[in-house]
């Protein structure tokens, strides 16, 4: 897995900013949704996940931090 990830970093180096800025985002959203649907296993509400996800430094694409909402539609994909 650390070599995958070695050559994924080299590779998004070569990348012009905004598509790395674009493809980080994206690993952090499939993070995100993992540890959402953990939480949701373990109980939590919409806005009781928004806040841990915020707690454990999870942004949006935006950067920003996560809503009951955003939480809600990436719980449904």
């Amino acid at each position: 897995m650390e070599l995958n990830l070695v050559v994924l970093f080299r590779l998004l180096r070569t990348l012009p900013i905004y598509l790395q800025t674009l493809l980080l985002s994206c690993l952090n959203h499939r993070k995100a949704k993992a540890y959402i649907d953990s939480l949701i296993m373990q109980g939590l509400n919409f806005s009781q996940i928004a806040l841990q996800l915020t707690k454990n430094d999870f942004t949006n694409i935006r950067g920003k931090q996560f809503q009951a909402v955003q939480v809600q539609r990436l719980a449904t994909v």
